[in-house]
């Protein structure tokens, strides 16, 4: 998979489009979502557990999003098992049903990203889904608090609890924000 990134402007805001080459089909996110220019020192094996901080207050997706950003790094991206399973651990704690992540569907070009454009094969959506289901615009991903703890696509105006990355040595919160 490979991946370009093109800084454009509008008359607001710079926005960045997103191309991602699957093959020979390339995909070209154009919607005002923007990707984290801050990066983490370390990739997703070099995380702890330490650095995922659950936010027990129900926010939106963008408004979880605009916390992270602000507060602490992103929202969380899940791209491997090891990851998953931190994560699920965070969520059990939650208050809502469901935990907000950084996973966004484009209705433009029918397809999912993290929004820290991490790439990553990992996958688990519950049934009905993801990929394979029938998707409208204004949804992103979540994860279920108890279960499976599986992906699901949700509208994002419900307002959840949400999971944000935080930096190394970030000691502003606990593990857990009531």
């Amino acid at each position: 998979m490979q991946h370009s990134i093109t800084q454009a402007t509008t008359e607001h805001t710079a926005v960045l489009d997103i191309t991602t080459v699957v093959a020979t089909a390339p995909y070209i996110t154009a919607e005002p979502v923007r990707v984290s220019t801050v990066m983490p020192t370390e990739n997703s094996q070099g995380l702890s557990p330490d650095n995922l901080i659950l936010i027990r207050e129900n926010k939106t997706w963008n408004e979880a999003l605009s916390y992270c950003r602000e507060h602490h790094v992103d929202l969380v991206s899940i791209t491997t098992e090891l990851l998953q399973y931190w994560v699920t651990e965070r969520a059990a704690n939650a208050t809502s049903s469901h935990v907000w992540v950084g996973l966004r569907f484009t209705c433009s070009f029918h397809f999912w990203f993290w929004i820290r454009s991490d790439a990553g094969c990992y996958q688990n959506w519950a049934p009905g889904h993801g990929s394979d289901s029938q998707q409208d615009c204004g949804i992103a991903g979540a994860v279920e608090t108890t279960g499976r703890q599986q992906w699901v696509s949700l509208e994002e105006n419900q307002r959840l609890n949400f999971i944000c990355y935080k930096c190394s040595g970030d000691s502003g919160e606990g593990l857990i924000h009531p």
